[in-house]
Formats: structure tokens, sequence, C-alpha cells
């Protein structure tokens, strides 16, 4: 009953902002989205350890294989300079929450089997909008790598450092350190989760910002394992 009183409350609190303006209905949007993500979606509001459990392990995941796949796209000489997989699936991501959060479906979204099989007409217009970004991204690497000095670039090269070494797939050995590479950025997709921050490992470029998201979504999620546990122990 309290999940439901809740998912009420944030349809009525979009139907009252209809009233205000599309500014304030784009808002009332953003906030509802979030606290459908972090409220709703990953607990049932505190409600769901289980839930919970499932969304850290899929977090973690989902990150580390970002992590992987950005390592791979810049240390592995056999992929172009203009495909970069790990910015792809980010940028992906994005224009999927955005689309939901702009058209306000996410509030039909009551499990991770919804979210993981959204509708065909929210798939063309994601895959679009993403096809869209990454143009954009491309076209700015190659500006910056032929007519801005490398000091000026907003995006710079990302890697993830292991004692101020760089990690990667090497020329001379391809395939023997894929795994190692995957099991170097799962642990320090849990580390930066659980803001550990052991210090052997660091980010450079846009995966900085991308650690600092996780490392916020990680402690929003610690948090709603304290409320979960202190809820079943207060019963």
């Amino acid at each position: 009953m309290f999940i439901f009183e809740m998912r009420t409350k944030r349809k009525l609190r979009l139907a009252e902002a209809e009233s205000r303006g599309k500014l304030e209905q784009l808002w009332i949007k953003i906030l509802n989205l979030f606290e459908w993500l972090f409220g709703d979606l990953s607990s049932e509001y505190g409600t769901s350890g289980q839930r919970i459990f499932w969304n850290v392990i899929l977090t973690i995941g989902i990150f580390g294989i970002i992590y992987w796949l950005t390592i791979v796209s810049y240390s592995w000489d056999r992929i172009p300079w203009w495909l970069n997989i790990g910015i792809f699936l980010t940028l992906g991501i994005i224009s999927y929450f955005g689309h939901l959060a702009y058209s306000g479906k996410f509030e039909d979204v009551v499990s991770l089997k919804q979210l993981i099989k959204p509708p065909v007409d929210m798939k063309i217009r994601v895959t679009i909008t993403t096809l869209l970004l990454y143009a954009l991204f491309v076209g700015h690497q190659y500006v910056s790598s032929h007519f801005i000095s490398s000091k000026w670039q907003v995006l710079a090269p990302a890697r993830i450092l292991l004692n101020n070494t760089p990690i990667g797939i090497t020329e001379q050995q391809p395939y023997g350190s894929w795994f190692g590479t995957f099991l170097n950025a799962l642990y320090y997709s849990l580390v930066t989760f659980t803001t550990l921050g052991y210090g052997d490992m660091h980010p450079t470029g846009w995966l900085k910002a991308l650690s600092a998201l996780e490392a916020l979504t990680g402690a929003v999620f610690m948090a709603l394992i304290v409320a979960v546990i202190a809820r079943k122990w207060m019963r």
C-alpha cells in the first residue's frame, strides 16, 4: 500500500505542474525520475532488500563494462580512432533516461524487466539520439586532434591507470590481456561504487566524470541498504 501511495503522489505532483508551464513540468519530471530511479525501481522505497542487491550488482557490472570497453577502445591499435564503444554505450544510456524523463513513461516501469525491454518507438528515438550525440563526439575528437592544441582539448583520452601505468590491450598480447583488463575494470568499478578509493587505480579524461557519478550512485545505494536493514529491525 505504501509503494502505491508514493507512486500516486508522483503522478499527482506532475499533474499539478501541468498548469504551471512547460519548464515547471520538465523540472517535476526530472525530480520524479530521480525519485523513481533511486527510490522506487532500486528498492521499492526501502522495502525490498532483494531488489537493492540485484541493482547493486547490475550497476557495478554496467559501469565496469563501460570502463573496460573504453580502455579497449583507446588502447588497442586495431580499433579505429573514431570507434569508442564505451562512450557510445554511455551516450545510449544517457539518451534512454533522457527520453524516459521527457516523456514521463518511466512512471509505467516498475521492474528491471520492463526497463531493459522498452517499446519499439522508444528504441528508435534513443538510437537516433545516441547516433547524433556520438557523431558530435567523433567530430570533436577529429577537430581536437587536427586543429586544437592538446591543452585546450575538452575530452582528453580516457584511461584507467594502475600505479600510474595505463592498463589496456597491447599489440604484443592482444588477446591474453582481455580477461585481465576486464577484471581490473570490474575491480575499479567495485572500489569506486563503494567509495573505498584505495588509490592504486585512477581515471583520466571523461572517465573522471563517470567515476564521480558512480561514486554518488554508490553512496545513495549504501543509504538505501541502511534504510532497509533499519526498517526490518524496527518491525
